[in-house]
């Protein structure tokens, strides 16, 4: 994970520090599966690998792009809220047509089950009618 100059490097360590909250290095070692005095280290200002970002983040429920690059809000829970409040218009209107596209095709796969079902249980019923 490059962190190219000291302020970006700093930046993302008091993102670090904050996400770790009051949390301990045991115990922010027993969520990522990293060794104590690794956890320690990076909780002291070495650079952490990608796998440890990764599942702390998910651990706690953070987003990856707010711990690495302060963008995005901070909980992954958020996101979806943001993402939509600061869509282009196009977007929006790309993502509910497409949306509308998928359903309309759902509906139309339902419709036929439903039809097959219904033919299946007539010819059953002629079947036990005529016997």
């Amino acid at each position: 994970m490059g962190m190219n100059t000291p302020k970006l490097k700093k930046q993302f360590h008091d993102r670090l520090v904050l996400v770790a909250g009051d949390l301990s290095f045991r115990e922010l070692s027993e969520l990522t599966d990293t060794s104590p005095e690794t956890v320690r280290r990076y909780m002291r200002g070495h650079v952490p690998s990608t796998v440890f970002v990764s599942t702390l983040c998910s651990s706690l429920g953070v987003s990856v792009e707010w711990l690495l690059q302060g963008s995005m809000p901070m909980m992954t829970r958020d996101v979806p809220l943001y993402t939509l409040k600061n869509a282009k218009p196009e977007q929006l209107v790309a993502v509910v047509s497409a949306f509308v596209v998928e359903m309309s095709e759902r509906l139309a796969r339902l419709e036929k089950a439903e039809a097959e079902r219904e033919s299946s249980q007539s010819a059953e019923a002629e079947l036990y009618s005529s016997q």
